[in-house]
């Protein structure tokens, strides 16, 4: 995974066979929490998209 220094993300995961990348910036990015929400997010589209 690559992260970016205002919330943009490259989440890969190859035994699901997913990659997901966000492009947006996120203005509360050091906001505590944020980060480890946000990939728990993206953690949970790789999985529905696998199903």
């Amino acid at each position: 995974m690559a992260h970016g220094i205002y919330g943009q993300y490259i989440y890969v995961s190859p035994r699901r066979g997913v990659v997901i990348a966000v492009n947006s910036a996120h203005r509360g990015f050091e906001e505590p929490g944020v980060d480890e929400a946000n990939v728990a997010m993206l953690q949970a589209i790789a999985d529905a998209a696998a199903e």
